[in-house]
């Protein structure tokens, strides 16, 4: 950042990654200045799918069952009580039925 009459001012800062963090600033020949401080989880933005479901046999529940969070814009995961539905689309048209919970 340039300096103006002895300030710094800095625009458009972020950081993706909810948690803890230390921003550390420096300026050669004068001491760092450091804080701490927590970045919040932000609101829902998107639901990701993280493991896509395996295939398996008629009848049988899949090896690797399907997971998906809600995320915010740094796709950090938000803690919400949703109720989330899944369909799916039989390439044959029968009459098949998708089972679970």
């Amino acid at each position: 950042a340039a300096v103006v009459s002895g300030a710094a001012s800095f625009a458009g800062l972020s950081f993706n990654t909810a948690g803890p963090v230390v921003l550390t600033y420096t300026c050669a020949a004068l001491r760092n200045a450091s804080q701490t401080l927590v970045v919040e989880v932000g609101p829902p933005v998107q639901f990701r799918r993280i493991q896509s479901a395996s295939p398996g046999f008629g009848g049988a529940p899949f090896s690797a069952q399907p997971i998906a969070w809600i995320t915010d814009q740094g796709f950090n995961r938000v803690p919400v009580n949703v109720t989330v539905s899944m369909g799916f689309f039989f390439g044959s048209g029968g009459g098949a039925q998708l089972l679970g919970r």
